[in-house]
């Protein structure tokens, strides 16, 4: 049996089923502003919700304030026609004609990291899915990330 012991701990490696390991990256990443350029795709017409933020000032008086840098920029955030609605039923099919578009256009902008975020995906995420084949058939190489993977 092997063991992991340090001061005064003694724990069975057989018994660890998970590890999780922390870091301040992620948060670096977002607060300082760098990182993989990236595209997001949202559904048609819900392209201005992530920038609005529900009009939340976080400090009302301070004429200063400056919200955060948008992890994609305005240009890059394009709206696909597709819809599920609040129950996961398709009322909209994916236009994939339009995911090829933008995709074209995030290689004109050297695009290195792809983001999709469907309206109800939670509920539904078939066209989620599908938008991450075309990117992965297009973009071979391009972290791609679906919301619906991260939080079903």
């Amino acid at each position: 049996m092997r063991r992991l012991t340090r001061g005064g701990l003694s724990i069975d490696l057989a018994a660890v089923t998970q590890l999780i390991h922390s870091t301040t990256v992620a948060s670096n990443t977002i607060l300082q502003g760098v990182g993989a350029r990236t595209g997001l795709l949202v559904t048609e017409d819900f392209r201005d919700p992530l920038d609005i933020r529900h009009h939340k000032r976080y400090a009302l008086f301070d004429a200063a304030y400056r919200k955060l840098r948008p992890l994609a920029e305005r240009n890059l955030t394009i709206g696909i026609p597709e819809r599920i609605d609040s129950q996961g039923e398709i009322i909209k099919p994916l236009d994939e004609d339009a995911v090829r578009k933008a995709l074209r256009g995030f290689a004109e902008e050297k695009v290195e990291a792809i983001a999709i975020c469907f309206l109800f995906s939670f509920l539904n995420d078939e066209h989620e899915r599908r938008v991450e084949a075309i990117v992965r058939e297009i973009f071979p190489g391009h972290f791609v990330s679906r919301l619906s993977a991260i939080y079903p």
